[in-house]
């Protein structure tokens, strides 16, 4: 996935779930695109044009750059935690190298479980 693609979808899921606390079918009707083609945004598999992504942030009362912004690492970890990761993790604080530290043994552990 590429690193645009990745903070437009980290960003969407954090204005969503966050700010909204919305399910993705209705942040889909919100911004008047398919479920489908959400999901894809969403999963970092839809190739938005610049127009898109105004048009989405204008509805969701935000700049461009609040959806095409870099998220920190906790901000990001948080994200995971919420879709399903380890329900005991909850809210990460910690440095940006000490979330990624706790992602890559939960990655691993996750792996270790699947082979």
């Amino acid at each position: 996935m590429k690193k645009l693609h990745l903070n437009i979808a980290n960003n969407l899921k954090e204005i969503r779930k966050n700010e909204k606390g919305w399910h993705q079918d209705v942040m889909a009707d919100f911004l008047g695109i398919s479920k489908k083609y959400y999901n894809q945004i969403e999963n970092g598999k839809a190739n938005l044009t610049l127009n898109k992504i105004e048009e989405m942030a204008e509805k969701l009362g935000k700049e461009s750059t609040d959806i095409i912004k870099e998220l920190s690492a906790q901000q990001i970890f948080n994200n995971i935690a919420q879709q399903g990761g380890d329900s005991k993790m909850g809210n990460f604080e910690g440095t940006d190298k000490e979330v990624i530290s706790h992602l890559l043994v939960q990655n691993a552990t996750l792996m270790n479980a699947l082979l």
